[in-house]
């Protein structure tokens, strides 16, 4: 079995569930997740919107470690209590944004703790990724409605990433926000070789984005998805013909959902606020930075 840790917003689960699939296809074992981290954080698991979303793993099926830690043991002794009584093999990524070569050496029977933003560790298996991300919901009227409209028409969609990107300090001063000069650009770049096309904005600060965010042609502001019905912007998205992504793990897999070969995704070239952090395999080969 492979035991995945997951933790932060959807995007990023989706990351790490689709690395710890691949694996257990390969090794054809089971995959189950640890939700664990979601007991002490303000996020919480959103990977239930999907068909295929893991089943949770127990808690005889995680590490000594982990569990002793839930039981309130320091993490320091809880990991030397592993190492002397742990059978599972764990595993900890080198970086957020780098294909770890390590990884598809990993055997059955281990659990993996990582962001794994790279498309290299299931790139293989896409078509198994796809059919795992197959929203399990209906839309309902409204976005019903907005996704007839998306699907008959050029739509690009643009994701504007603010939230706690502005409001914490410290994530703002990792992540950073992509500016406004990089959205008109990406305009003028997706105008100049597609005719009558229709932006569609999605923003966690739709005050800010409609007042900011400015595309030379028919546009549309959205906000009506919030909370748990975030995953319903995610689906629009997809759905669009081509895309502006933000520096976000949410607007990465919107596009990359998008099957169509013709499709347009341009992403900042600066992913976060500080340009020594490697991303070198965050972005696909043909997708446009910029």
């Amino acid at each position: 079995m492979i035991v995945v840790r997951l933790d932060g917003g959807l995007g990023n689960q989706m990351f790490q569930f689709a690395a710890a699939y691949a694996l257990s296809l390969r090794l054809g074992v089971e995959c189950k997740a640890d939700l664990s981290a979601f007991e002490r954080n303000i996020r919480r698991y959103e990977l239930d919107c999907f068909a295929g979303a893991p089943d949770v793993a127990n808690d005889r099926e995680l590490p000594y470690r982990t569990r002793l830690q839930r039981r309130g043991m320091p993490a320091f002794l809880a990991a030397k209590v592993d190492t002397v009584l742990g059978k599972m093999a764990i595993f900890q990524e080198r970086s957020a944004f780098v294909f770890d070569h390590r990884f598809f050496d990993l055997r059955d029977n281990s659990y993996i703790i990582g962001y794994f933003q790279t498309e290299r560790y299931f790139s293989s298996i896409a078509a198994e990724i796809h059919k795992v991300f197959r929203f399990r919901r209906s839309s309902d009227e409204v976005n019903k409605a907005l996704l007839d409209q998306i699907i008959s028409t050029r739509a690009v969609s643009v994701h504007v990433r603010r939230g706690d990107y502005v409001s914490d300090p410290r994530t703002n001063q990792f992540h950073g926000t992509c500016p406004v000069e990089y959205y008109h650009t990406a305009f003028k770049w997706i105008a100049d070789r597609v005719q009558d096309v229709r932006f569609y904005i999605f923003s966690d600060d739709p005050s800010w984005a409609e007042e900011n965010i400015k595309p030379p042609a028919h546009s549309y502001y959205l906000s009506h998805n919030t909370g748990g019905a975030a995953y319903e912007d995610m689906r629009l998205m997809s759905n669009c013909k081509h895309h502006i992504i933000a520096n976000s793990s949410f607007s990465w897999w919107a596009a990359w959902l998008n099957p169509s070969p013709d499709k347009i995704v341009i992403a900042p070239k600066r992913w976060l606020a500080d340009p020594t952090v490697p991303v070198d395999d965050l972005l696909p080969a043909n997708w446009i930075s910029i």
